[in-house]
């Protein structure tokens, strides 16, 4: 039962996951976990082998990135993908 208005001027600024990152930690373990729960989902519904090529593939994408920017998160997630963690 309340009125709505609309400001045309109002802008709305979000920080690069501030809030998140504040809740759970930095970012990259939030990446560790949702792998984590999208492997569950793989394997819950396509079995083993697509989760094992699925995972593989994540491998091949954050090794990828990893050569190419050097970061040391994009090498965890490479080793996680093709089973090394």
């Amino acid at each position: 039962g309340r009125k709505i208005y609309y400001v045309h001027e109002a802008k709305v600024l979000h920080t690069c996951r501030q809030s998140t990152i504040k809740y759970y930690g930095a970012f990259h373990k939030i990446i560790k976990q949702y792998l984590a729960s999208s492997e569950i989902y793989f394997k819950k519904y396509y079995g083993r082998a697509v989760t094992g090529i699925w995972r593989c593939s994540l491998g091949l994408l954050y090794l990828a990135k990893y050569l190419f920017r050097r970061r040391p998160e994009d090498k965890e997630y490479a080793r996680w993908g093709f089973f090394l963690v």
